[in-house]
């Protein structure tokens, strides 16, 4: 077969050679490029559109975050140590343990009237943008009291 089309290539004159090779250049340019490039072209547009509607849903999404007041998770005070002791004091709750992480801390406590920790907590959230990550209550001896086991988070959820 191979030998059969050079033979026909051989004989042709040279200036019909010359067009079946630019006849052929031209074929393969037109396979690579309609085969190939138009392709990858399409490829590369399609997700450049998809990073672009990423990107638009994220803006909206915080739009509708900040439209709602939904929380972002977002540290407000600078020591958050600080700010747990401060407000646990202002509310009158005695820290039995604390033991402090990078973005968490454990605490327990005793024996605090119910209504005291959740006004504390929701305090504690809003002032400091530190929220409740787990919680654990039984009954304290005293009615209307509880003993909590709590793990506190702030910073972006992991």
């Amino acid at each position: 077969m191979k030998e059969k089309l050079i033979a026909y290539f051989n004989a042709r004159a040279p200036r019909e050679r010359v067009l079946m090779v630019l006849g052929v250049i031209t074929l393969l340019w037109g396979v690579l490029f309609y085969g190939l490039w138009i392709p990858l072209q399409n490829a590369v547009q399609e997700g450049w559109q998809a990073i672009s509607r990423s990107q638009d849903t994220i803006t909206w999404m915080q739009e509708q975050a900040e439209d709602r007041d939904l929380p972002t998770y977002q540290l407000i005070a600078a020591d958050p140590k600080q700010a747990i002791e401060q407000s646990a004091a202002q509310a009158k709750v005695t820290l039995a343990q604390m033991q402090m992480a990078a973005n968490s801390a454990d605490i327990i406590i005793d024996n605090v009237p119910f209504s005291s920790l959740k006004s504390w907590l929701t305090t504690l959230n809003n002032t400091s943008g530190i929220r409740i990550e787990n919680i654990t209550m039984a009954p304290a001896d005293n009615a209307g009291g509880v003993k909590v086991q709590l793990k506190l988070a702030w910073g972006p959820r992991v």
